[in-house]
């Protein structure tokens, strides 16, 4: 009886993990549509992952592999980090959507969709402390 019981905390205990990773990345993804506007697509290729597979994250249907969790926490990471640089999200867009000259004329948003995520997190602890805009 025992063997069962911790068999069946084990399982709860697996779907709590489940439901709260598929919680997350649907909140990661959302936030990355609203406040970059970028599209679900733009979004699937970042995390390398196919369409359907970004709709069932988004639905909380399907439950993410590591490597695509390790993908989610860094584009959370830069969500947070554009949060924090600018008062407002329309700020935030025309930071993200303008040309940067120290970025060889792209904009932050290239390269986001790029999977370029550390030059954009470079640039803008950079930008925080006011050294260029």
């Amino acid at each position: 009886m025992a063997v069962a019981t911790r068999t069946m905390k084990a399982e709860r205990q697996k779907s709590v993990k489940d439901n709260s990773q598929r919680e997350y990345a649907s909140e990661v993804i959302e936030n990355a549509y609203r406040i970059m506007e970028i599209s679900y697509n733009q979004i699937a290729s970042i995390l390398r992952v196919d369409r359907k597979t970004l709709f069932r994250y988004r639905k909380e249907t399907s439950t993410p592999s590591k490597a695509v969790m390790d993908r989610l926490a860094k584009m959370e990471m830069l969500i947070e980090l554009i949060n924090d640089a600018f008062p407002s999200e329309d700020a935030a867009r025309r930071w993200l959507y303008r040309p940067k000259k120290h970025m060889q004329g792209n904009r932050p948003i290239d390269l986001i969709i790029r999977n370029r995520l550390a030059k954009v997190k470079n640039d803008l602890a950079i930008f925080a402390t006011g050294a260029h805009t």
